[in-house]
């Protein structure tokens, strides 16, 4: 299994470079993100899947709380990884380095026998005014695949990705 931390800002493309992984992999694709379960609660509380600057601060105020409760985004994550195949590339999207740094130890920590990689997706600079999108880039990621072209050009950086990290494609 190969667990892929995945980050960057809103709209920077990281759902399209799990599609794009899909489309290449010939291993099965899983993509689960750490404010899952904070949307959940989300929506109990209101909140209507829009994404404007005032919903992602709400998410991202939320998803804290939730951190400091009881620690819920990592177990999830955890959990959702140990429930997929053996044969599988998984994306976890995490935006906050503090929760980068913490599911890759705890993987490494319970010896799970999965390779773990970190992804940065970069697009722009847009300021959303929340620390999850701000603070992205403050992580010392071990790959960033540009987007700043079209979707050809972002197809190859990709495909290039996956065989750096040697997905069967």
């Amino acid at each position: 299994m190969k667990v892929v931390i995945i980050n960057g800002k809103g709209e920077s493309g990281k759902d399209t470079v799990v599609d794009i992984s899909e489309i290449y992999s010939q291993l099965t694709v899983y993509n689960f993100s750490s404010v899952d379960i904070v949307k959940r609660a989300g929506h109990l509380l209101g909140w209507g899947n829009e994404k404007t600057a005032k919903d992602r601060k709400f998410l991202a105020d939320l998803k804290k709380l939730s951190i400091e409760y009881n620690d819920q985004p990592t177990n999830y994550l955890l959990y959702a990884i140990k429930n997929t195949e053996e044969e599988s590339l998984v994306f976890c999207h995490i935006r906050e380095p503090s929760e980068i740094k913490k599911l890759k130890n705890k993987i490494l920590e319970e010896d799970l026998n999965i390779e773990v990689t970190t992804v940065l997706v970069k697009r722009d600079d847009q300021i959303f005014g929340n620390d999850a999108d701000d603070l992205s880039e403050q992580y010392d990621y071990d790959f960033t695949i540009l987007n700043d072209n079209d979707i050809y050009d972002l197809r190859l950086r990709v495909l290039d990705f996956l065989k750096n990290i040697n997905v069967p494609t």
